[in-house]
């Protein structure tokens, strides 16, 4: 279900969007959490099987969103 014309830029529409990206990107980094602390076997293309440590290397954020973050790796 799309946005209609009257909806796209309101406050509310913003909001969603928001709350929305915030909970799967959550969701992402729960993920990640136990697999960049103690590791997760993978199979390699040339059949050696190998321990990784996922992360995310970057983060680019506004200060709202930072806040949120620190929050998240902090815990």
């Amino acid at each position: 279900m799309g946005e209609t014309e009257e909806e796209k830029g309101t406050l509310d529409s913003v909001n969603f969007k928001r709350v929305v990206w915030h909970d799967c990107f959550k969701k992402l980094l729960e993920s990640l959490r136990l697999h960049s602390r103690t590791g997760c076997s993978v199979m390699c293309g040339d059949g050696i099987e190998r321990l990784i440590f996922p992360f995310i290397l970057i983060l680019s954020a506004d200060y709202e969103e930072q806040c949120v973050y620190s929050k998240l790796f902090l815990h």
